[in-house]
């Protein structure tokens, strides 16, 4: 798949809140990598390799908020599987 990833937002989840209707919402999948010394993903994976970890696709990403603003937040950790 060549590094494919997603995620699944389930919306009406303030729906039973009506205080934080209108809230800023913000989806956030995380996900380690590993970069080869020639900066691309390599083929296959080497446990003994360090991770850099990513969100939403960008290696440290900036997020802004108002000082006392309420934010929903929806973070999802997409783990590589390997097999033997």
């Amino acid at each position: 798949m060549g590094g494919l990833f997603g995620g699944l937002v389930i919306e009406g989840l303030l729906e039973p809140v009506p205080e934080l209707a209108g809230i800023k919402e913000r989806d956030g999948l995380l996900k380690d990598i590993q970069i080869g010394p020639d900066g691309k993903v390599p083929a296959s994976i080497d446990n003994s390799a360090p991770m850099h970890r990513t969100v939403n696709g960008q290696a440290n990403p900036g997020m802004t908020i108002a000082p006392g603003e309420t934010q929903l937040l929806r973070i999802g950790d997409i783990r590589t599987c390997t097999t033997a």
